[in-house]
């Protein structure tokens, strides 16, 4: 009920109600809650489906928009238990790929596991500014993170641990990270990719959102690494 009313909130009026339920029953499975369908959603006084569940509603609301072809989703992973988190972004993988749409998802600290669901990895500082985007290389984050000869034996924990130990509080680590980074093949690739957007942009007076946007063919999941919380001023 909680889905369709979505659905129906975001329709045009120009679909079908038996579309609508099509759609919701694809969200359903596609973010595993067909098995809890008919099961109440519940708050702090009647107790329904589990937190890890609640998240994939939520979810669940923003795709139910036909139009919808990006998502953007902050810390979604808070107060779950390790198991919800991981289940909570594999889903969603497996969600953007069923319904065609892309995401940039920001967490704090995820694990090893949660990292490789994502397609790409971007790595912010302190100050918001960008020190690694590109794809989830250990290795390609290493020679960034600890240069080329620099000793590999720091990197003895997670991948998140390999950023966070080499660049938190430490303008001079940052700069050289992000001078390392300028010089990587995925820098390069970003570089011509956003070329190659602005030239085929229109002029601006004709310019629209949505041709920045993902094309309904393709999609992708971005994962945002905070290196450190950004502060409200930052924000």
């Amino acid at each position: 009920e909680t889905i369709m009313f979505a659905a129906q909130c975001t329709s045009d009026g120009s679909v079908s109600d038996q579309n609508l339920e099509q759609r919701v029953d694809l969200l359903l499975e596609a973010l595993g809650l067909d098995h809890v369908a008919e099961t109440v959603v519940g708050d702090e006084n009647l107790r329904g489906i589990s937190g890890g569940q609640k998240r994939r509603v939520t979810v669940g609301e923003m795709l139910t928009d036909r139009r919808c072809s990006f998502l953007g989703l902050e810390n979604i992973t808070d107060e779950l238990a390790s198991t919800d988190s991981y289940s909570l972004i594999r889903k969603l993988s497996d969600a953007c790929g069923i319904m065609k749409v892309s995401a940039v998802v920001s967490l704090l600290q995820p694990s090893d596991d949660i990292v490789q669901l994502f397609d790409k990895l971007l790595v912010m500082t302190n100050d918001g500014e960008m020190s690694y985007f590109g794809p989830i290389d250990r290795q390609a984050l290493r020679d960034v993170f600890l240069g080329k000869n620099g000793d590999h034996s720091l990197d003895s924990g997670s991948m998140c641990d390999l950023v966070l130990n080499n660049t938190v509080e430490d303008p001079l680590m940052e700069d050289a990270v992000r001078k390392r980074y300028l010089e990587t093949a995925a820098h390069e690739d970003l570089v011509g990719t956003l070329a190659q957007i602005r030239a085929n942009a229109p002029p601006t007076r004709h310019r629209d959102l949505s041709i920045y946007l993902p094309t309904g063919g393709t999609s992708s999941m971005s994962l945002v690494v905070v290196v450190s919380s950004l502060s409200e001023e930052t924000l």
